[in-house]
């Protein structure tokens, strides 16, 4: 096969016929769609915190507020855009079964502890003062992991868990019903 160069290429010769006005119409009709497709993942509607069901909890002596995130989207998106979350307030995570877990800060706007659960809902680990990531690059995110194995975690306001005292073996109290709903 000859090798032709590029001031030999035959040159296209311009039609008598007036351009179709139904290509440039198209282009116009499916740019917005097509651009709307690919920005769909950062709608305005993924940016916004979740709100799951309140449920009435106790941890050792203090009431709590807490939502439950059960599903792998609800665990994955956790307190991220969250702007205000009281005291008593906070995110439960429910697992499975105890396994190791681990947890990073990305969107969140708050300072949290976060506290790792036996099945048996006692305290088994905490990490105190998880500073609030937003606009950090996922490889740049600090993770938050247990030493062991746990089968919930729970994320509070920093500060709660020296507030009130919380330490190792306190118990979580929750209505059997929560952990047995899917």
């Amino acid at each position: 096969m000859p090798v032709i160069e590029e001031s030999r290429l035959p040159v296209e010769k311009k039609r008598d016929r007036p351009i179709s006005l139904r290509r440039p119409f198209f282009f116009l009709l499916a740019a917005p769609l097509f651009l709307g497709s690919c920005l769909s993942n950062f709608s305005t509607t993924s940016l916004k915190a979740q709100e799951l069901p309140w449920v009435e909890a106790r941890l050792g002596d203090h009431p709590l507020r807490l939502m439950i995130a059960r599903t792998d989207f609800e665990k994955r998106k956790g307190l991220m855009f969250r702007r205000k979350l009281d005291e008593s307030e906070g995110m439960l995570f429910v697992y499975d079964a105890p396994e190791p877990l681990s947890f990073w800060m990305k969107n969140t706007f708050l300072a949290l502890d976060l506290v790792f659960f036996s099945p048996g809902l006692e305290v088994s680990e905490i990490v105190l003062g998880l500073k609030p990531a937003r606009g950090i690059p996922d490889a740049r995110l600090p993770g938050y992991e247990s030493h062991g194995e746990a089968q919930y975690a729970l994320e509070l306001l920093s500060g709660t868990v020296k507030k009130w005292g919380i330490g190792l073996g306190d118990k979580l109290e929750l209505p059997s019903s929560i952990l047995n709903a899917k």
